[in-house]
């Protein structure tokens, strides 16, 4: 089976077909669980404060997406004491 999951998926395609096995759409699509808007915004706004993360003193620092521009930030602390205080905050 190839590692690639469009290739893995043509591959069951053109099997089933080439056996007569019907598929549903459900097999062919790949649903992914998101987060809520809520816990998204909660996530952020842990992330941009300055006690967990510092802004990129560089230009090149910019990231700009949908019409959005904002500095890039790097973390304080390896993410998994980031991710222990989340969890303490919560």
């Amino acid at each position: 089976m190839p590692r690639s999951p469009r290739k893995q998926r043509a591959t069951v395609v053109k099997l089933a077909t080439k056996y007569g096995v019907p598929l549903e759409n459900k097999v062919l699509t790949i649903k992914r669980e998101r987060f809520s808007d809520d816990v998204t915004n909660l996530i952020t706004e842990f992330y941009v404060n300055d006690e967990i993360s510092r802004v990129d003193p560089s230009l090149k620092g910019v990231s700009s997406q949908r019409f959005i521009t904002t500095a890039r930030r790097h973390l304080l602390y390896p993410i998994r004491e980031v991710h222990n205080l989340f969890c303490r905050n919560i």
